[in-house]
């Protein structure tokens, strides 16, 4: 009886004094972790091909002050994997949140943006930063990439 005390002890004192933080063993900063957190992939798949591959990332979620957040606020990136043309709108895609068009939809330059810390997802795709009217009451965001015959998405906690 007393050993089974004594090993329940023992392992208790290994487990208490171990780390808790995962990243700890990674050079990762707290922004790239957050971001990672709150990153989805989406596959657009057409005649069992793959189309496009997309990223994106819910800033909102990220909750740090260096970025000015007053819509819903996406990076998203799109790497189409048989075409030249790079760019999702020439190619006849949009992205859609909750089925509302984007407000806004810029390019991001991936070498002097203050977003470059959270573009590591593929250094061949195009980077966007997407804004969307903010929604409220609604807890689930729903990005959707599509055009008139194909679509992916992707679900977002608010």
């Amino acid at each position: 009886m007393y050993k089974t005390i004594l090993i329940s002890l023992i392992s208790s004192l290994f487990i208490g004094c171990s780390s808790t933080n995962a990243l700890k063993y990674f050079k990762a900063n707290e922004l790239e972790a957050n971001s990672i957190q709150h990153t989805k992939k989406a596959d657009l798949i057409v005649n069992k091909n793959h189309e496009a591959i997309i990223w994106s990332t819910y800033l909102n979620n990220i909750n740090n002050n260096q970025f000015n957040l007053e819509k819903e606020t996406f990076i998203v990136s799109v790497y189409f994997t048989d075409t030249k043309k790079q760019d999702f709108r020439k190619n006849g895609y949009k992205l859609l949140l909750n089925d509302r068009d984007a407000d806004s939809i810029k390019e991001i330059d991936k070498e002097t943006s203050i977003y470059k810390p959270l573009l590591k997802n593929n250094p061949w795709a195009k980077y966007y930063l997407v804004d969307f009217e903010k929604i409220k009451r609604v807890y689930d965001l729903n990005l959707e990439f599509t055009n008139s015959t194909n679509s992916t998405g992707m679900k977002f906690k608010k």
